[in-house]
């Protein structure tokens, strides 16, 4: 019976999942990954680490994330890391949380950290997921999988297209900026644009 209940209670929240669209092959990879891993595994999990269980591509997997954070099946959580000593301060869980400036607790050490640079996000699985496992923090497992991996950045998440749609909770108060260390700048240009502009002028050739 207890079985039954978990296979049930897995195929809610798949079915959940499949409303988006999300391809089939990732929620059952999802499935099995749930299904095996140790609680400890979903405890703050670097998403590099599980999309390396799940066997799928950092670029896949972000986007399932973004969708089972909204479907309540994990929780986000935002850790700011010292430049100087490395050390990891308290995760928060809503980016509003997080100071444009911080003091490390350990080093003292005063840094202005960035959404590519030095904020990382972790995921956390919900009762939903793991009615019946306790969480449980294993700060030596995670610091052994972020070495081997390397965090995933803030920015990566939220550069999710869905992300704003999906998890509007999570928003930067006004008059506070969370930067990002290396901008990218994209420059287009439609091809004979100058002569079609000189042809047509300005304002028919905008139109």
């Amino acid at each position: 019976m207890k079985l039954s209940t978990q296979f049930g209670r897995r195929a809610a929240w798949q079915d959940g999942l499949r409303r988006y669209r999300i391809p089939e092959e990732q929620v059952e990879a999802l499935g099995r990954l749930v299904a095996k891993a140790a609680d400890n595994e979903l405890y703050q999990a670097n998403p590099r680490y599980l999309a390396e269980q799940m066997g799928l591509p950092e670029r896949a997997v972000l986007p399932l994330l973004v969708t089972a954070v909204a479907e309540g099946l994990f929780t986000l959580g935002w850790q700011v890391t010292c430049p100087a000593c490395g050390a990891g301060g308290e995760s928060a869980q809503n980016l509003a949380e997080v100071d444009s400036q911080t003091q490390c607790h350990f080093c003292h050490f005063q840094f202005v950290p960035h959404l590519d640079d030095k904020i990382s996000v972790t995921v956390t699985a919900t009762a939903v997921l793991r009615p019946s496992e306790k969480q449980h923090d294993d700060p030596a497992f995670r610091a052994a999988v972020d070495a081997r991996l390397g965090k995933t950045p803030a920015l990566a998440l939220i550069n999710v297209p869905d992300f704003r749609q999906l998890i509007f909770n999570q928003t930067v108060p006004e008059g506070q900026g969370l930067g990002v260390k290396r901008p990218v700048i994209f420059f287009s240009d439609l091809r004979q644009s100058t002569a079609f502009y000189h042809r047509r002028g300005d304002a028919d050739a905008y139109h």
